[in-house]
């Protein structure tokens, strides 16, 4: 059984921002480089990258980070005033084909892999567990979304929903057209609660992010707080015919006796997200 339930989003807010959103948006921390991250930052003084990925050497850049953030959140983003369910729609084109993928973030009760509904299918490192980690502590936020799916045929998640509200955020990145709702209508949200309540959630991107989550968990319930069991999650219907699976090549290098093969593995269509919090 999983169980999710909506919260208060923190999120861009459109009247504090001096460009469009797109300039504010960023790629997942860990598919950006030295310069991509320099062309991240020069599009806004307020782009998320500041934050996710901030700057400094070793263990000086964390509490870099949690200033940045906490002058982001003064300086650019809006507090909602009531707990939701927020929609996101990412509009994309494969091969000629539009699709558009939609899904919605949530928070999500966190289980450690093995030990309830959330499964994963990757083994994680202890490095990049630690610099989130360390960067969730400094900014005491959960910065970036797990991408999880759940099997929904009938798509009863989107009845749940009902109609849209007008958007609090369209952007378009990189050629990937996003859209941002907040649901907060009481029915609505009981309705979406209950969907979920005989699922698995099964992680697509996200496994050092939701286990480091879960670490950080351990951390907030220790000093006493009492909300700490939950982590924010992007999750989407398996049987969405807008999610589109595609392959990655690879090319293996530095095997003794070896001169060159390439291997494929499966992955998600990039998620590349722009709002809630950081809405990644």
């Amino acid at each position: 059984m999983v169980a999710i339930r909506p919260f208060t989003g923190l999120r861009y807010d459109a009247d504090k921002l001096s460009s469009g959103f797109a300039d504010v948006m960023a790629p997942p921390y860990d598919v950006v480089d030295d310069a991509g991250r320099a062309a991240l930052v020069a599009k806004s003084k307020h782009n998320a990258i500041r934050f996710i990925l901030p700057e400094g050497e070793g263990d000086a850049k964390y509490p870099t980070g949690g200033e940045v953030f906490r002058a982001m959140v003064e300086q650019a983003m809006t507090l909602d005033p009531r707990p939701a369910y927020y929609v996101y729609h990412q509009t994309f084109e494969v091969e000629g084909t539009k699709y558009v993928r939609k899904g919605f973030v949530t928070l999500v009760e966190l289980t450690r892999f093995g030990d309830g509904p959330i499964l994963a299918h990757e083994r994680t490192l202890a490095g990049p567990k630690r610099d989130r980690l360390e960067l969730m502590k400094a900014t005491e936020a959960h910065l970036e979304l797990v991408f999880g799916m759940f099997a929904d045929p009938d798509r009863r998640w989107e009845d749940a929903v009902g109609e849209l509200p007008e958007p609090v955020l369209t952007a378009e990145l990189d050629g990937v057209g996003h859209s941002l709702w907040r649901i907060d209508d009481p029915s609505a949200v009981e309705r979406l609660g209950l969907v979920l309540t005989s699922k698995n959630v099964y992680i697509a991107d996200g496994h050092h992010r939701y286990e480091t989550m879960c670490a950080f968990r351990d951390v907030l319930e220790a000093d006493g707080h009492k909300d700490a069991a939950f982590g924010m999650m992007y999750l989407s219907n398996l049987n969405d015919p807008g999610l589109v699976v595609l392959p990655t090549h690879r090319l293996v290098h530095a095997l003794a006796g070896v001169v060159h093969h390439v291997v494929a593995q499966v992955v998600e269509a990039e998620l590349v997200v722009g709002a809630v919090g950081d809405v990644r």
